[in-house]
């Protein structure tokens, strides 16, 4: 789910630099760690790459349906000259799918959006509640993309929670998204160096500079 403040996001309106290396998330499975002072768009780009990678992602499945349609084997049953029936299975029309669909651009796994402070928060919970949220998010197969980290109280949960998250993603070679108030530096005091290590090797860095944009529109 969006919320409602960026359900009209558009990838077209995100920084510059950040549009630039979006390629390499799928090209390279290049990460990106944004960071930048409050208020400077690091959140409206989050929900701009997510948009993105789902329409983009949903024009391969629609790529990939398009090819199985077209190239559709005509198995079934039929009856020879005599009348016995007998399974036809479309050898030739198998053939010409099976390379069209390694011709076809592959389908990228989903993507999943987090703000954390709030997956912390749920996580936690799950202790008490029994939600199963903690496997759901270590075991979700998808892109993560984690809005505001750093911000949230750190505890050895917290620390090992987030080191399970980010190593599952670094073993995967699975791009990650994350923007943060905190250069890696800082981070780094915060969550430990084993989680900064991972994110400096999988990520591209991107640094937001400017104004609050929020209290511009106050002022």
């Amino acid at each position: 789910m969006i919320p409602k403040r960026y359900e009209d996001v558009k990838f077209e309106d995100i920084n510059e630099d950040i549009k630039k290396l979006y390629p390499s998330l799928r090209s390279e499975r290049k990460g990106l760690y944004i960071h930048g002072g409050v208020g400077t768009g690091k959140t409206y780009a989050a929900y701009g790459i997510f948009k993105k990678w789902k329409e983009e992602r949903e024009i391969e499945q629609k790529g990939i349906r398009e090819v199985r349609d077209k190239y559709k084997p005509d198995n079934g049953m039929r009856k020879d000259e005599n009348g016995k029936s007998y399974y036809f299975e479309d050898v030739e029309m198998l053939k010409k799918q099976t390379k069209a669909l390694a011709a076809t651009e592959k389908i990228r796994p989903a993507i999943r959006i987090e703000n954390v402070p709030q997956m912390i928060y749920y996580a936690k919970r799950d202790y008490k509640d029994n939600t199963d949220f903690q496997d759901e998010v270590l075991n979700s197969g998808r892109v993560f993309i984690l809005d505001d980290i750093g911000v949230e109280k750190v505890s050895e949960f917290v620390e090992e929670f987030m080191y399970m998250l980010i190593n599952n993603q670094y073993e995967k070679v699975y791009p990650i998204v994350i923007t943060s108030n905190l250069p890696l530096s800082q981070l780094a005091e915060k969550l430990g160096d084993r989680i900064v290590s991972r994110i400096k090797e999988m990520c591209n860095i991107v640094e937001i500079k400017g104004e609050d944009k929020r209290l511009k529109k106050t002022s």
